[in-house]
């Protein structure tokens, strides 16, 4: 790294690592640096801060993004005793490769640091699991060491679905209204195109009708030549009314 920090976050995103955050030689003002490691080139790529300079955080990827999440500031800011203790945050940045810029994202229920979180996709699930983690400083618990409070530690598993990618998990109301009209408009035009094949094919009746009418006719007519009188539907001898 160009910037030695420890407490930091870390990530893999398209081949590169990815380092956030965490503490410099000042250890009460947290790190906002960002930087990004290719391992082929073996070298550092300095990247948009963070939003909020944090350390302890969980670092997840999903749909391509790189989340921050959560993570340690420290109470007071100023040099120590003033900033012994550390003060759990619930903040979400999302860090976009294509537009090299971070986001807000969705809060975190809960306010954590020092836990540990995995991404985690499937065919149903897109996520990042939180695992564990300390909560703000309880003045009420007994310390072991003697020493007043402590942090409260917690055994939870928390999943958490970034806003942006629990959007894509569902169709929009335009998205929706786009299909049906797709879909009617399909069924509309497969409707107008069987009706014109009938018609035509009822056409073509007509005509092969008429081609065989006429056929007939030019039968009689020379029949009539050769005083034979015969047409369709009238026996020999029988006047045909309809030539009447």
């Amino acid at each position: 790294m160009t910037i030695p920090r420890g407490d930091i976050g870390s990530g893999v995103l398209n081949n590169q690592f990815y380092v956030t955050g965490g503490w410099e030689s000042d250890w009460c003002t947290p790190s906002k640096a960002v930087e990004k490691y290719d391992p082929v080139t073996d070298t550092w790529t300095s990247l948009p801060d963070l939003l909020y300079g944090r350390g302890d955080m969980v670092v997840g990827v999903l749909e391509n993004y790189l989340f921050s999440i959560a993570g340690e500031q420290k109470l007071g800011g100023g040099p120590p005793p003033n900033c012994d203790i550390s003060i759990p945050v619930d903040y979400v940045g999302k860090y976009s490769p294509s537009s090299n810029s971070w986001s807000v994202e969705e809060s975190l229920p809960l306010q954590v640091f020092r836990f540990a979180g995995v991404s985690y996709q499937s065919a149903t699930v897109e996520a990042i699991y939180l695992f564990g983690g300390q909560l703000t400083f309880n003045y009420n618990i007994n310390n072991p060491n003697g020493a007043y409070g402590g942090y409260e530690v917690v055994n939870n598993v928390y999943q958490y679905v970034p806003t942006s990618v629990a959007k894509k998990e569902g169709l929009t109301d335009g998205q929706i209204a786009g299909i049906v009209i797709g879909v009617l408009a399909g069924i509309a035009c497969c409707f107008a195109s069987a009706t014109a094949y009938l018609l035509y094919q009822r056409r073509g009746n007509y005509n092969q009708r008429d081609v065989e009418m006429g056929k007939r006719l030019k039968g009689g007519e020379e029949n009539d030549d050769n005083d034979t009188e015969i047409s369709f539907g009238v026996t020999p001898g029988q006047k045909d009314v309809r030539s009447l």
